[in-house]
């Protein structure tokens, strides 16, 4: 998304409309998605008890029976969980979703 105005204009609309980006909010648009939660047990940014699990319960309550969560001992780069990542990604995908 580009805003006319530049960062500030942008940060300014995201604050103001803080649903856009609430995922637990879209919930029941995701819903009927095949959706593949991606997330790290060291991560200190995006934590899998704060946002990851709320998120996940958030999609299940809103009907989504095509939902996978993944998590690697790992941090929010998932660095040293490449390879991991890429195999449980391949797998999600050529199995057909969640």
């Amino acid at each position: 998304m580009v805003f006319e105005g530049g960062t500030e204009a942008g940060i300014d609309w995201l604050i103001a409309n803080p649903v856009y980006h609430d995922l637990k909010a879209q919930a029941p648009d995701l819903a009927g998605r095949d959706i593949l939660l991606v997330s790290a047990w060291d991560d200190r940014q995006v934590t899998i008890e704060g946002i990851m699990l709320p998120l996940y319960r958030a999609l299940v309550a809103a009907g989504a029976a095509r939902v996978r969560m993944i998590s690697f001992q790992d941090d929010h780069g998932l660095g040293r969980s490449r390879v991991e990542l890429a195999q449980a990604v391949a797998q999600w995908v050529l199995g057909g979703g969640a």
